[in-house]
């Protein structure tokens, strides 16, 4: 009796256990035995490949690595840039990859001993060890989910799901413990859509395509047998699967304070000999680069931390910005871009004399706008550009004596309209 009691202890216990990992409120054990991933060949140097379907891009999105299709339409580049790695459309790279592609995602559709979950991710995170793990049916990946190597270097995460994966806006996937985005795998039986401003992480082999929301950052690839792939302002970096990272970014934003200056904020999980941080501009997104901000990073640290920098410029227009994180040795990886866009303030003019005989002197008025004299029956009396110095002599010797209007319109639009009285 005591024997068959132990044993339904043992097998409640173990139960319970299950169903508490299959809905993702505990830690995940690695799963049976050693996870042996696909070997992906030819692929290994795309960032981004489908061996069937158009590729397409939208908004200066910068690519490291390899991107193309074998069967499809590709455009977007430029406005995009791969800045490390080549462009192949139907080419005999682009034939082997889409080979290699089909061949892993087989390989890995035979991984066995997979613990079920029924969820990835989730608030406030979701921890899993190294292991094969799979969730039965589409799903979206919320909140944070941590990849705790131990300490093991050459552990192995397998992550399949039987269906669609969505990943949801702001969502992560960090890597913990010297766990190595190399190392990281996942098998997508659908559509992945990578939401806006979400992380990613590891080698997705998809059945089907792969849509990057704006801000969106995948460190790793994606590997379509078939679908289209859709890009809008993404940081896509399939060379950091070989390699730790030396920050773990959890978040950058940029907000357009009431003064029109853009406050910039960002927080990382954790940092390995990381050297400095700085904040990027530019009106493209693309070229033109310049740094803003630039900040000691702490070296190395477990602890989360928060940064923040303020772009002291008046904004006009539409703004990109960027985050370079620079380790010790010189590597550096860029965050996703965040943008912001602002009219000019409005035009400081000021007149004198006024009234005023011969000579109107206007000041306050940003170089390019264009002055434009008014009776007050709206006929226009002259017109001109103002100078580089912001320093405008109006000549109004010609002028009957009376009231007149002076609109001033900024290069960005904004207008202004002073009164002057002629004598």
């Amino acid at each position: 009796m005591k024997a068959i009691y132990f044993f339904a202890r043992r097998f409640a216990s173990a139960r319970a256990t299950c169903l508490l990992l299959a809905a993702g409120l505990l830690s995940s054990p690695a799963s049976f035995g050693q996870v042996v991933p696909p070997a992906i060949g030819r692929a290994s140097s795309f960032a981004l490949f489908t061996a069937v379907g158009a590729f397409n891009n939208v908004g200066p999105s910068v690519v490291l690595g390899d991107i193309g299709t074998n069967a499809g339409a590709f455009s977007g580049f430029p406005l995009g840039v791969v800045t490390t790695g080549s462009i192949h459309v139907a080419d005999t790279e682009a034939t082997q990859a889409a080979t290699d592609v089909e061949t892993a995602y087989t390989y890995a559709a035979g991984i066995p001993n997979a613990v079920p979950l029924t969820v990835y991710g989730g608030t406030p995170q979701q921890i899993l060890t190294p292991g094969a793990y799979v969730v039965g049916a589409a799903t979206t990946l919320t909140g944070n989910l941590i990849l705790d190597a131990q300490n093991d270097p050459n552990a192995v995460f397998f992550l399949r799901v039987s269906g669609a994966l969505t990943t949801a806006a702001g969502s992560t996937v960090t890597l913990a413990g010297g766990a190595l985005a190399s190392n990281v795998y996942w098998q997508v039986g659908g559509l992945l859509i990578l939401g806006q401003n979400s992380v990613m992480r590891g080698t997705l082999l998809v059945d089907g395509g792969i849509n990057l929301i704006e801000g969106a950052t995948l460190l790793g690839r994606g590997l379509s047998r078939s679908g289209a792939i859709n890009m809008d302002t993404n940081v896509v970096n399939g060379f950091v699967a070989g390699a730790p990272l030396p920050v773990t970014l959890v978040r950058f934003s940029a907000t357009l304070r009431q003064d029109q200056r853009v406050l910039l904020q960002w927080a990382t999980a954790s940092e390995t000999t990381s050297r400095s941080f700085a904040v990027e501009r530019s009106a493209t997104g693309t070229t033109g680069w310049e740094t803003v901000a630039l900040l000691a990073a702490a070296g190395t640290s477990t602890a989360p931390k928060n940064y923040q920098a303020l772009d002291e410029r008046v904004v006009t227009g539409r703004c990109y910005y960027r985050l370079r994180s620079t380790d010790l040795d010189g590597t550096f990886a860029l965050s996703p871009l965040r943008t912001v866009s602002a009219q000019a303030a409005l035009e400081q003019a000021q007149l004198f004399p006024n009234p005023v005989a011969q000579t109107l002197t206007v000041t306050g008025v940003q170089p390019g706008s264009r002055l434009t004299l008014l009776d007050m029956a709206g006929r226009t009396q002259q017109q001109q550009v103002a100078s580089e110095a912001g320093i405008e002599q109006v000549a109004t010797s010609e002028l009957l004596v009376g009231s007149y209007l002076l609109k001033v319109v900024s290069a960005s639009g904004i207008a202004t309209t002073l009164r002057l009285q002629k004598q």
